[in-house]
């Protein structure tokens, strides 16, 4: 999903919890619904969704993308467009799709639960009108956000081929690819002739992966298939078709290779050669149009608070301090003799935390990895009464888009079931994986936490289907970091080494709210980011400069994480201290995964009726 797309899911999740306290259900209040006026309101209710669901298909027509990453049936011979004229269109839509709504829905007529939903929906539209503001302010063409690798991406882990349609679908989409390449970059074009055009350092990355879509048969002589070819050929040769049917779809594909795709590829190589010439910079939001107001409005937009920038650089600073005092802790354990930039460099270069960067290496890191996730599941029980449905599966990062993609992350699994949720690892550098934080990983991006928060959500049925596909950085993120610690507390993480992988990766999100505020709001240099992150964490200076140059294109979404973790640690000290022994912790986590992803002021709306309802002897 582009970071556009990514920023517009965002925009819906929080809006569709954004005032679920603001009308509590009758069960939160104590209060018995009259029946006459229930039924009543209950007809309005009705009308609020089918016109929702109608907004959703709506949603899937104009996004066929999206409807591929859910796995729904539907067209899927088409991309989403990358246009500036398309992302103004879907603005327009929301302002229309909020104005009809208010027309016809009679708010006051609604039961609780679908007075939620209105409000929820109604957020979504106008934070997405908000945010639009910005557009064709900031770059649309960077090493996180370029069609030569998302487009491939979708093809290869989304396109499902179960019949000769759906293999038709795929070639379309394949002869599609050039205008998509084109599209994006025209606007890249028109945006550096106004002098909006990605950091430096993005060139090179969009470079080699795009060069490495290309790369195989059928596009030269060399041993293997391209990425492409030889995912069509495989999903087509599991079709129940004669041969010759098999044979033709194939030949076809390789048509659409050599004549669309290859030539497209090579002229959007060219021209993005041609875009990073002259081009020095490596700049946060500040040096964009109306920076400072851009920067604030994606803090408000990732971490669903009104946060000031420089309120959050303090706030990362005092957290650094605490974590590194508890990795001093271990360190005196463990006998280390030594500072703590000692400790760190101890952590990146002695050879027992990494595994070698062969393919022998790789199978066993992700062995390991699935056998941390399913020793975890036997002990979710003492502290989860909601568990996703859903299989999780661990990953390699395909070698094609190794150059630009995060070191770990999550894919969601299809809303129908039929492909599981996925961990993927970024294999290229193995030092970037160390073997201390591997326990911490796997529940980051597994259970209990993405997929715990992720799969829940989707899995869910008594919403509105637009509720059940988008998220919220830092609810998400912030329940990812949090899960980390209650691993800890779980009695999961006992080696001194992966106890300091956690406090490490805690320490890693802590120094994001300094850098990233660093960046984009005190105008930091990307070498001095870079040496803050190197001499405040064990992490390899790889892995730290990928890290930079994603908070640098991405403003605001690394501050997620740790705001995120904070609140739900001060919900659950506060319901703790409310509550004493009638606190329950399997009540809280259901009560913050039940509903799916939500800002974090509703979340402590949810929290604080929880409580309520604990002590009225109601949860």
């Amino acid at each position: 999903m582009s970071v556009r797309s990514f920023a517009r899911s965002l925009l819906a999740g929080a809006a569709l919890a954004a005032l679920a306290a603001a009308a509590p259900t009758y069960a939160q209040t104590g209060v018995a619904a009259p029946q006459v006026a229930q039924a009543a309101q209950n007809e309005e209710d009705a009308k609020l969704d089918r016109l929702l669901e109608s907004f959703y298909q709506q949603t899937l027509d104009q996004n066929p993308n999206l409807r591929s990453r859910l796995g729904l049936p539907g067209d899927h011979s088409k991309w989403t467009p990358v246009t500036d004229e398309f992302e103004r269109r879907q603005a327009r839509i929301a302002a229309a799709n909020l104005d009809r709504m208010r027309r016809e829905i009679d708010e006051s007529k609604l039961s609780p639960r679908a007075r939620i939903n209105y409000r929820l929906f109604a957020y979504t539209q106008q934070t997405q009108v908000e945010q639009a503001a910005f557009e064709g302010k900031t770059p649309n063409l960077t090493l996180i956000n370029s069609p030569a690798v998302q487009m491939p991406t979708l093809l290869l882990n989304f396109h499902k081929i179960g019949s000769v349609k759906d293999a038709e679908d795929y070639i379309a989409r394949l002869e599609a690819m050039p205008q998509q390449l084109a599209d994006v970059l025209v606007g890249a074009e028109e945006r550096k002739a106004r002098g909006v055009v990605a950091p430096a350092f993005n060139f090179g990355p969009i470079l080699a992966s795009a060069g490495a879509v290309i790369k195989g048969k059928p596009f030269d002589q060399g041993p293997a298939p391209a990425p492409l070819l030889a995912d069509f050929t495989t999903k087509v040769e599991k079709l129940d078709v004669p041969a010759a049917e098999k044979a033709r779809l194939v030949a076809a594909a390789e048509q659409a290779l050599t004549g669309k795709v290859g030539p497209a590829y090579r002229d959007f190589l060219t021209r993005v050669e041609a875009l990073g010439k002259g081009v020095t910079a490596n700049d946060g939001a500040w040096s964009l149009p109306d920076g400072a107001d851009l920067y604030k409005a994606r803090i408000k937009l990732y971490t669903t608070l009104p946060m000031e920038p420089e309120a959050i650089h303090k706030l990362g600073l005092k957290e650094v301090e605490r974590i590194q005092g508890e990795i001093r802790k271990i360190m005196k354990q463990t006998g280390f003799k030594g500072d703590l930039q000692a400790f760190f460099t101890f952590l990146r270069e002695d050879p027992q935390f990494v595994l070698p960067s062969t393919e022998e290496g790789r199978k066993t890191y992700i062995t390991r990895a699935t056998q941390v996730i399913d020793e975890m599941r036997g002990k979710l029980d003492a502290y989860f009464g909601v568990k996703p449905k859903s299989e999780l599966q661990v990953k390699a990062v395909e070698a094609y888009r190794e150059a630009s993609a995060h070191g770990a992350f999550y894919e969601a699994p299809s809303l129908d079931g039929t492909r599981p949720a996925t961990y993927y690892a970024n294999m290229k550098d193995m030092k970037d994986l160390p073997l201390y934080e591997l326990q911490t990983l796997a529940y980051h991006e597994g259970i209990p936490g993405h997929h715990m928060q992720i799969a829940i959500a989707t899995e869910q049925t008594d919403v509105p289907k637009f509720r059940r596909f988008y998220n919220n950085s830092a609810y998400a993120e912030g329940w990812a970091l949090y899960s980390e610690k209650l691993a800890k507390e779980m009695g999961v993480i006992t080696d001194p080494y992966s106890d300091v992988g956690r406090l490490n990766a805690e320490l890693f999100r802590a120094v994001r709210l300094v850098v990233d505020t660093g960046i984009h709001h005190k105008r930091w240099s990307r070498e001095k980011a870079l040496a803050y992150m190197n001499d405040n964490t064990a992490n390899a200076s790889g892995d730290n400069a990928r890290e930079v140059e994603r908070y640098i294109n991405w403003p605001g979404q690394a501050l997620a994480y740790k705001i995120g973790m904070l609140k739900i640690e001060e919900l659950r000290a506060m319901a703790q201290k409310e509550l004493g022994d009638r606190f329950d912790i399997r009540a809280f986590h259901d009560t913050i995964l039940s509903q799916g992803a939500v800002p974090l002021t509703i979340l402590e709306d949810m929290i604080k009726a929880h409580v309520a309802q604990a002590k009225a002897g109601k949860a």
